[in-house]
């Protein structure tokens, strides 16, 4: 049975295999002993959307911060599920060296990045629309809208650190980084 998801590819049933904390995975394509490019990435962040049974148990909203939380991992990537209510983003930030990978599945995301200039890029990420990212991106990602959103990220490797940065007089300034035990 295939299953059809709005601007992505038909997809069919995932099939779940042993991951590293007991959750679902998914296989990834295969990639001969390297991590996943990103268009690999798009293609699990999009399996994902397409199984909500493995995410949508775990959907919560917190008023305090956006809540977060990993909903499958294998040796070559992990995934994870994030709210957003409105008014709640991330500041500018990087992944600590991984590739990336995430698709709103439900309300909108407006996603600020930097070109090689320094000048500002806005996208309004709407469902079924899958956004990669390779390992030096940066970008502040918020619900500007009304209604709470929800996303899915995948991360190749697993993300270990982040780094916050804020702009002063159109320069970079890192804010500090944050490991995974900080989360």
């Amino acid at each position: 049975m295939s299953l059809a998801y709005r601007g992505a590819e038909m997809v069919t049933p995932i099939e779940e295999r042993p991951a590293i904390d007991g959750t679902p995975a998914i296989d990834p394509p295969a990639h001969a002993g390297r991590l996943p490019r990103s268009r690999e990435l798009s293609r699990v962040a999009a399996r994902l959307a397409a199984e909500p049974g493995l995410w949508w148990p775990k959907v919560r909203y917190e008023q305090s911060r956006r809540y977060y939380t990993r909903i499958c991992a294998t040796d070559d990537y992990e995934a994870w599920l994030l709210t957003w209510l409105p008014g709640q983003q991330t500041g500018l930030h990087d992944h600590g060296g991984s590739s990336g990978a995430f698709v709103v599945v439900k309300g909108a995301l407006r996603e600020m990045t930097l070109s090689s200039t320094g000048q500002q890029i806005v996208r309004t990420l709407q469902p079924a629309r899958v956004r990669s990212f390779g390992r030096s991106f940066l970008h502040d990602v918020g619900n500007h809208g009304t209604v709470p959103a929800i996303s899915l990220h995948v991360y190749a490797p697993a993300l270990t650190a982040m780094t916050r940065y804020e702009r002063v007089a159109g320069r970079l300034r890192s804010l500090g980084t944050e490991a995974r035990a900080d989360w």
